[in-house]
């Protein structure tokens, strides 16, 4: 178990990374059988296997389908990037991401209607340097990095901005050094900060992005455990606030009341523990062989 992340590459060729050391799959009948991935060079030990996830609790995408060329995709593995055309069958190993620190949150995603474009991030890096923001146009070959953009939490792609030619690029992380969420119209020469990095004022971390395939200021966002909000665009400013939908409202109402309950009732739970264990603690003062029988 341990769940994982799946890349699709046509109607029924799937490539699958498991967490926890499971290493990497492929079908090409919808699930119904798998093999496993072997890349060059790299073995079936636990340690050759913590490259691809070694964790389940990682927010960890490293593998990626080209989003025109169908059976190809690009997988971040510790030892470096590689690629297949052949639907995960056969690998070949192009070298690496210039990132550090890329064996916990990284991630690596394609562009939609791009063959070839990947942009990758090592992701929240929690004090460590910032990390770059990188890109690669020949399909992992070479990269270069994203200017003015570090330490991308996660980054997502929307619909292409009229009289543009290029996806709109969404971004949570920094832009000129300043925290927040980003989108670029213009194939990533210049930013448009949306919001800042607490949506909703909420104190929980973004920690997934992706832009409306149709609206191209609109984007979607999923906090670290209390649910997802959306920034509405459609030619409204780009400042305009994160909103939850008007459907989720009432359950976003009875998670937060369900949360002050159960706050209220580990409140007195640890206040009756406390009492237990003084009684406790007193009865075995007065009968140092109830304590004795109490361990055993």
């Amino acid at each position: 178990g341990g769940g994982g992340e799946i890349a699709v590459g046509g109607l029924n060729n799937f490539v699958w990374v498991g967490s926890n050391r499971l290493g990497a799959a492929y079908t090409f009948d919808g699930g119904e059988s798998w093999k496993q991935v072997q890349l060059p060079d790299v073995g079936t030990s636990e340690d050759d296997m913590t490259g691809f996830n070694w964790a389940y609790y990682l927010k960890r995408h490293i593998c990626a389908a080209d989003r025109v060329k169908e059976g190809t995709f690009y997988l971040w593995h510790g030892s470096g990037t590689f690629r297949s055309t052949t639907g995960g069958e056969t690998w070949t190993r192009l070298g690496s991401v210039p990132v550090e620190n890329g064996g916990f949150n990284a991630k690596m995603r394609s562009v939609p209607g791009q063959e070839g474009h990947l942009f990758a991030t090592a992701g929240q890096q929690d004090g460590s340097a910032a990390s770059p923001f990188v890109r690669s146009e020949d399909g992992g070959f070479s990269w270069t990095s994203v200017d003015g953009i570090s330490e991308v939490h996660d980054f997502g792609f929307g619909a292409v901005t009229p009289g543009a030619n290029y996806p709109a690029v969404w971004v949570v992380g920094y832009a000129n050094q300043a925290f927040g969420i980003c989108r670029s119209d213009d194939n990533c020469q210049s930013w448009a900060r949306v919001s800042d990095g607490f949506p909703l004022g909420s104190l929980d971390p973004v920690v997934a992005i992706d832009g409306d395939k149709k609206v191209h200021d609109r984007c979607y966002i999923g906090f670290n455990g209390s649910g997802y909000a959306y920034a509405p665009g459609g030619g409204k400013a780009s400042l305009a606030p994160m909103v939850i939908p008007a459907y989720m409202l009432i359950p976003a109402a009875a998670a937060y009341r369900f949360g002050q309950r159960w706050s209220k009732l580990k409140t007195q739970h640890n206040a009756f523990q406390r009492e237990m264990d003084a009684m406790m603690d007193a009865t075995a003062k007065r009968n140092p062989a109830w304590r004795t029988r109490l361990e055993k």
